[in-house]
């Protein structure tokens, strides 16, 4: 069973390597998935009965690495998909900053205050 977890170590550094040519949403999701598949092996481990329990502890170890590996990569992508969404807004003008002409949009001269 150790070769197992060592299979899907090396599994994740080949599909990480792999998808850097997709885009960031891709990536995010295949971090996604092998997060939960590690997860979900994770709770298996408990429940195999062919292992020893220092093999299940060496197993547990290095499959809570893994996933704290792959959601630092996560959480690295989700920073710079947010920092591209970012720039994206900041070159949409936004409404407030339409030139106040002092007709619809008052200027600071041209401001009347109305108080009921």
């Amino acid at each position: 069973m150790t070769t197992i977890s060592s299979a899907t170590s090396g599994s994740v550094s080949s599909s990480s390597s792999s998808s850097s040519g997709n885009d960031l949403s891709s990536q995010i999701a295949s971090l996604t998935k092998q997060i939960q598949t590690a997860t979900k092996e994770l709770k298996d481990l408990s429940t195999n009965s062919d292992l020893t329990d220092q093999e299940k502890l060496q197993q547990q170890q290095q499959l809570q690495q893994q996933i704290q590996l792959l959601q630092a990569q996560l959480a690295q992508l989700q920073q710079k998909q947010a920092e591209q969404a970012a720039e994206k807004n900041k070159d949409v003008k936004k409404p407030d900053e339409i030139k106040a002409d002092g007709i619809n949009r008052p200027t600071e001269q041209n401001q009347i205050n109305v108080y009921v």
